[in-house]
């Protein structure tokens, strides 16, 4: 690659760069994200995993439920991305859609998640890395996905299921005890598969989002910040959707929707405006086979989310890289297990990256995938490229006295610093 050339004077740094032509942009990291994969037996059908640190050594540990074994499994890691034996945990029939989080406030992990056919929401709590009995409450019929929330604004954890025989959603407010009052019922879409929560419009309070699968729609509970909620909202997106999640997929500071399009296997994104109201949908292929669950994370550090979706026929996962037009890149497919129904992304070997976890309800085992991706140095931007902004944000760094400018490690900044930049940039991605 053809050097582009500084000008330094004295001890402030100050940089003259020439024109980068577009040409000389790469990418943020080269190779296979994901080249090998290990498996780990999960139990009887894993539908759904928790990762997270349940004993607080700084370690993930994983969870999955087993829709057939009626049990949820625990495995403490041992050391990054190792697992010792299973906890196994009692519960009730058909068990999906777990969950971890700290639900009553004591600094422990807690599991949640539903019973299928039990139509309850179920919670273990924590106790630094072994779990309580388990603790169930009533919910409407079939529930298949949970989320927690504060849905009252009193500081304590509320719940919402999705309940796709009975076409509603149960909101379940935290008694501040570590309990929950009976569940209030809303009537939603027809048979909701995904459930997400966030503030959609702006005003500070909880609404709730449902995925739904013979709606071909999503519908909408805007939250009035007393635990009620307003009537549904209905957007159509023309085709059925599975699971659901909610994040800030294109930056813009509104809290976006996207779920697993199974008919015509695409991921659907809709794209908050922080009014309640979305953009789209819009829509990107998969190539999977009966596309199943979506997550999002930044799996190549280019700072933009990107989109992981399962195939639950094709017994694969498609990546999907985020550009930088709210639109993502066609999908890298990586073959896994037999019937992969879940996908957590998560730094499973504390390296500083995005891996994933894959739950194979039809082989019984959890997918290791351990992210391969080696990040540019000089992509000071975070933009994915080397370009002439990498240089002006060296520039800045180094007026500034920051310690990310020393890129010769000696400690100091000098114009040995800008010599290391330079020949970092000419030596391009990994």
């Amino acid at each position: 690659m053809r050097s582009i050339g500084l000008a330094v004077a004295g001890l402030a740094g100050v940089v003259s760069a020439v024109f980068v032509p577009a040409a000389w942009a790469q990418p943020a990291c080269s190779g296979e994200l994901f080249p090998d994969e290990t498996r780990i037996a999960a139990g009887n059908g894993p539908s759904s995993i928790a990762a997270a640190d349940f004993d607080g050594d700084g370690l993930v540990d994983l969870a999955n439920a087993n829709a057939f074994g009626n049990r949820v499994w625990v495995r403490l890691a041992t050391s990054p991305g190792v697992y010792g034996p299973e906890q196994r945990l009692v519960v009730g029939d058909f068990p999906a859609g777990l969950r971890a989080s700290d639900l009553d406030g004591d600094g422990e992990v807690d599991l949640f998640g539903v019973t299928v056919e039990g139509d309850t929401v179920f919670v273990f709590d924590g106790n630094g890395g072994s779990f309580e009995p388990v603790r169930s409450w009533a919910v409407g019929r079939g529930p298949v996905s949970v989320a927690s929330m504060d849905a009252n604004s009193d500081g304590v954890a509320d719940l919402a299921t999705a309940n796709r025989d009975g076409d509603t959603v149960s909101v379940l407010l935290g008694d501040g005890e570590g309990g929950y009052l009976d569940a209030v019922m809303h009537p939603i879409g027809d048979r909701p598969e995904g459930l997400a929560v966030g503030d959609f419009d702006g005003d500070g309070r909880v609404d709730i989002a449902t995925s739904n699968s013979r709606g071909q729609n999503v519908s909408l509970l805007f939250g009035l910040g007393t635990g009620a909620f307003a009537p549904q909202v209905r957007i159509p997106v023309g085709q059925p959707l599975l699971r659901m999640r909610a994040a800030d997929l294109d930056g813009d500071g509104n809290t976006d929707l996207f779920a697993a399009g199974s008919r015509d296997d695409e991921v659907v994104v809709l794209y908050g405006r922080g009014t309640g109201s979305f953009d789209g949908p819009f829509v990107w292929p998969t190539e999977g086979d009966s596309t199943w669950d979506v997550q999002s994370g930044d799996v190549n550090h280019d700072g933009r989310l990107d989109i992981i979706a399962t195939g639950a026929n094709s017994n694969t996962v498609s990546v999907l890289l985020a550009n930088a037009d709210r639109s993502f890149a066609d999908p890298v497919v990586v073959p896994v297990g037999a019937g992969p129904r879940w996908v957590a992304i998560v730094d499973v070997d504390a390296d500083e990256r995005r891996d994933l976890l894959v739950a194979n309800r039809g082989s019984d085992n959890i997918s290791i995938l351990i992210n391969a991706c080696t990040p540019c140095p000089a992509d000071l931007d975070g933009d994915g490229r080397l370009s002439l902004f990498d240089f002006l944000a060296f520039q800045n760094l180094f007026d500034a006295g920051d310690p990310a400018a020393d890129f010769d490690g000696d400690g100091t900044l000098t114009i040995f610093d800008f010599l290391a930049f330079q020949n970092a940039f000419d030596a391009g991605c990994p």
